[in-house]
């Protein structure tokens, strides 16, 4: 029996399938996958190149032609071109393509059987033969043709396409979603044009969770000035789109897609309960929440309307000022629960307690909706909510009970309170603990793409050094990934990981091999295609390629700093310098004067094109921040043959929540005559006695992110865990280093920490340090510290950049 929603599925999808054998399509081509157009997998480009034929090729393209036409001679025009060209395998492939349009699969199978049978190797044809075979319910013979069509076509999108399908019935949302991604290399990205396999893609991430990626797909379309798609399909498109803009909250995309929607329809879509909600949603992210719930008032007519649009009224019921009210609905409708849903409404109420920051009582009124014993599933969900509500000890409890339950807890159930589990050890300093229970998760779901990211998040701790200054080598999280990409060999986002850390540290011929990868498997996201167009240029890659990457992501978003900055830094690298590409970074660095990658690109243009100054000073303020390991390197040198010094003189200023403050002497660095550098202090206004004195790898007198005086400085210089070197000279073990106390055993301590400086009773100091184990070129581009040693902590007080 033909599975009913299968041959509707075909009806989307069979149009894939040109009669011409080649990996790729034409926009225009590509463009007529909308679901209707029923014809379009014959347009005049895959015509151009048909299947080697053995009869009379013009003579079949004016067949396709009367079939893309709906001439009803056309079928009476193949059977006497068949009795012709018996033995022509394009014909039986038209006549199976022909049989799939008109839902017929069983006789598709063999006309298209009939094509393999005299030419076997026609990847399009097979593709074409395998969606026969599943639409006759024939699974396993339809894995098995689509996944030989994979052997020699690996990116044949019709195949993709139905893996796809064939993954969603196998309940693997990862692999179909990945199968999707893959397909795009042949349908291409959506901007004026969009299909078919861009909104399934969008909706499969929308099934995820996945919403920055959905909207990374379908936002482009909103930049051109009109969509070339039928109506109701491009009202289907930017409806996806608006709903997606309102997860993410993004109200501009979404009216932008709402009002397009109404011009191109009409103004009384928002009639229909769907749209009016989508309207509705909209209205709350732009601050008009009495408007908003105006329009769900008039929806929940009904008690079972309003219990269908509770969570839309909840949500904007916190906007209104009505959160207990909210809250108190959700209870109530958990403890009268006829649908089965209490498992949805408790995270609900877990959202709407969060936004409105957990009121008194909130889980008491909770626990007390509930049953005493609740299901797994919902039990879960509670203790999620103590999670977050300020209750780790009941969440701890619950999950555990969870977990030892002699019930029979579903897989799914029980890896995601592992992970909750794994969270609450993380929380509470365990990363042992933490890390053991993700690993028990992993073996239940091995390709677990978040499980894999949480496990190299935890296993990477980096002390809070950034990732540029912290273990260089990354070799326990890089082994991670690895192993992570081994059992996901498809997850864009962990090639994309793999590919930001190999970047960062420095290694940019492998980077730009996994961030390609990631790209291959995920071309849409425009962070990905930047980051792989810099490390193309970076490590003197494919060029062209990388201006075709950073020509996309700035085509997707064009206001973005950073797609600037890739723009600009890819044309230098690839025609030289320019006062074009230069005027590019300049108009990064004017639109986000923090981001020091683009200070670095700056300071090498303007190196070439002959401006000492600019830029020997926008290689200072590059390594003022987190840059990656070639990146910071190459900034150093720029500023050394600029700026040769045998003698550097730094104001010294005491330190504040906002940056440096007063000035109270200065730093004198010196070449020493034979080797090592002399650290001159002198001046007045710090605490008397001893304090400690340290070189930071990070030329700022910022706070942290965290808010820490002087923090942004970053760590000492020499805790990158391989610049460690004893008093005699010698370097020591990484293993060595006490990462608490920053003390090393023996007699030995990170490169730049320095004797303390000891200071007068009247505040007054001047101070000769010989570090004969340092040298004048390696400290410059770095800052010095000076710590308050009368205080418990020995906070930093005072600050020097190093130029």
């Amino acid at each position: 029996m033909i599975r009913v929603s299968r041959a509707l599925f075909a009806a989307a999808l069979i149009f894939t399938a040109p009669l011409a054998e080649a990996a790729t399509m034409s926009d225009d081509a590509a463009s007529g996958f909308t679901g209707s157009e029923f014809g379009w997998l014959l347009h005049k480009d895959l015509l151009a190149t048909p299947i080697v034929s053995r009869g009379d090729p013009d003579a079949l393209a004016l067949v396709a032609r009367a079939m893309r036409d709906d001439d009803p001679r056309a079928g009476l025009g193949l059977q006497n071109y068949l009795k012709r060209f018996p033995r022509d395998p394009a014909a039986f492939d038209l006549a199976g393509t022909h049989l799939l349009i008109k839902d017929q699969p069983r006789e598709a199978v063999l006309s298209l059987g009939q094509a393999l049978k005299i030419q076997p190797d026609l990847p399009w044809t097979r593709a074409k033969y395998g969606a026969a075979l599943y639409l006759l319910e024939q699974d396993y013979a339809a894995r098995k043709q689509l996944a030989r069509v994979l052997e020699t076509d690996p990116d044949n999108p019709l195949a993709l396409r139905w893996l796809q399908k064939i993954a969603l019935d196998d309940g693997d949302l990862n692999a179909a979603i990945r199968y999707g991604q893959r397909s795009l290399s042949a349908f291409g990205l959506p901007q004026s044009k969009v299909n078919a396999a861009h909104v399934d893609l969008a909706l499969l991430y929308v099934r995820a969770g996945w919403w920055e990626d959905a909207f990374d797909l379908l936002s482009p379309v909103l930049s051109a000035p009109r969509l070339d798609a039928p109506d109701q399909f491009a009202a289907g498109v930017l409806g996806t789109l608006a709903q997606v803009s309102t997860e993410i909250h993004q109200p501009v995309a979404a009216r932008k897609a709402l009002d397009r929607i109404a011009a191109r329809i009409s103004s009384e879509v928002y009639a229909n309960p769907p749209w009016a909600i989508l309207e509705a949603r909209t209205l709350r992210l732009e601050g008009r929440a009495n408007e908003a719930m105006a329009i769900l008032d008039r929806l929940s007519s009904t008690p079972q309307a309003a219990r269908s649009l509770i969570a839309e009224r909840s949500m904007t019921r916190i906007d209104t000022g009505e959160t207990d009210a909210a809250l108190q609905d959700i209870a109530s409708t958990i403890s009268n629960d006829p649908a089965g849903e209490t498992a949805q409404l408790v995270a609900l109420y877990r959202t709407v307690a969060a936004a409105a920051g957990w009121p008194e009582g909130a889980l008491k009124q909770l626990e007390n909706a509930l049953p005493s014993k609740p299901a797994p599933a919902i039990a879960l969900e509670l203790a999620r909510t103590e999670a977050e509500g300020g209750a780790p000890e009941g969440a701890r409890a619950r999950v555990s009970a969870l977990l030892q339950s002699t019930q029979s807890v579903p897989v799914p159930l029980r890896v995601e309170a592992l992970q909750l589990a794994a969270g609450l050890d993380y929380a509470e300093g365990n990363r042992p603990a933490a890390i053991k229970r993700i690993r028990d998760a992993l073996e239940l779901t091995p390709s677990n793409e978040f499980l894999w990211l949480t496990l190299a998040a935890y296993t990477h701790d980096s002390g809070g050094h950034a990732h540029a200054t912290a273990d260089p080598g990354h070799v326990g999280l890089r082994e991670i990934l690895v192993e992570a990409s081994e059992a996901v060999p498809d997850s864009a986002t962990i090639w994309g990981e793999l590919g930001i850390l190999d970047f960062t540290s420095g290694n940019t011929e492998s980077a730009a091999e996994m961030l390609l990868k990631a790209v291959e498997l995920a071309p849409a996201r425009p962070e990905i295609n930047l980051l792989a167009a810099l490390a193309l240029a970076d490590s003197g890659g494919d060029l062209d390629k990388a201006k075709a990457l950073a020509e996309f992501s700035r085509q997707v978003d064009p206001d973005n700093p950073a797609t600037k900055d890739a723009a600009g830094w890819v044309a230098y690298r690839r025609d030289g310098a320019s006062e074009a590409s230069l005027a590019l970074l300049n108009e990064a660095h004017e639109a986000d004067p923090s981001d020091v990658t683009t200070q670095r690109h700056r300071a090498e243009l303007l190196m070439e094109l002959g401006q000492v100054d600019a830029a020997a000073d926008a290689a200072l303020a590059s390594l003022s921040g987190e840059l990656a390991a070639h990146d910071r390197e190459t900034a150093r040198k720029i500023l050394l043959k600029l700026r040769p010094a045998d003698r550097v003189v730094s104001p010294i200023r005491l330190l504040t929540n906002d940056g440096a403050g007063t000035e109270i002497g200065r730093a004198v660095f010196e070449r020493g005559a034979e080797r090592g550098v002399i650290v001159t202090l002198s001046g007045k206004g710090l605490p008397s006695g001893a304090n400690p004195v340290h070189i930071h790898e990070i030329p700022s007198c910022s706070p942290g992110p965290d808010g820490t005086v002087g923090g942004a400085a970053g760590p000492h210089y020499g805790m990158d865990h391989s610049a460690h070197m004893m008093k005699d000279g010698t370097d020591m073990q990484a293993g060595e280093m006490d990462h608490s106390t920053h003390s090393h055993s023996g007699e030995s301590a990170p490169r730049g920490d320095l004797p303390a400086a000891s200071v007068g009773k009247e505040g007054v100091f001047d101070v000769r340090i010989d570090a004969n184990w340092l040298t004048l070129d390696e400290v410059r581009g770095r800052s010095l510290m000076i710590h308050d040693g009368s205080k418990p902590g020995e906070p930093k007080i005072a600050c020097a950049i190093i130029g």
